[in-house]
């Protein structure tokens, strides 16, 4: 009796329907997840700034004054980090009319969405059946990862990596 509610288990979660609601109702749950723990601390702060200073032509770079002369404003470099996340984030925020949480939040859910589907590739490229598939996107999905509680580029670098990887394995 076991084997035959577990070839059931499995004929139902390879069908097409189960695996685009399994999609839609993890990809819901990461928006949720996203959104709600969104912050622009630490990190993400710099990173918007830079964007800021970026789109007004100042380059990569944070702006500060010297105590002695508060109407001089000065430009440094942003050396800490790379400049990945500031370059992705100018366009949206260009579009978002400089609305750095909502570009914030866009790339944030961009990012966050498009790493299910790359970790579903990857799982697909190295031919692990449709169930287990399904199964990995239900356990995973709703993981809360440091990387979306900590206000920081990780997540996408992660996801760049991934995407890098599989592009890799897929041209070999």
């Amino acid at each position: 009796m076991p084997i035959t509610n577990n070839i059931k288990i499995k004929s139902i979660l390879e069908k097409k329907i189960v695996t685009l609601f399994i999609i839609l109702f993890i990809t819901a749950g990461r928006i949720i997840q996203v959104i709600f723990l969104f912050n622009i601390r630490s990190d993400r702060s710099y990173q918007m700034l830079a964007t800021q200073n970026f789109l007004s032509g100042h380059g990569i770079s944070l702006a500060h004054v010297l105590p002695d002369n508060l109407s001089k404003e000065i430009y440094e470099p942003l050396i800490n980090w790379p400049p990945g996340y500031s370059l992705l984030l100018s366009p949206v925020y260009f579009v978002c009319n400089n609305n750095y949480i909502i570009a914030g939040l866009i790339l944030e859910v961009f990012f966050s969405l498009l790493l299910i589907f790359i970790t579903r590739s990857i799982l697909k490229t190295l031919n692990v059946q449709p169930y287990l598939v399904n199964i990995y996107t239900l356990f995973t999905g709703f993981i809360i990862y440091p990387f979306y509680i900590k206000p920081s580029s990780d997540a996408i670098a992660i996801t760049f990596f991934y995407l890098h990887s599989i592009l890799l394995f897929r041209s070999s």
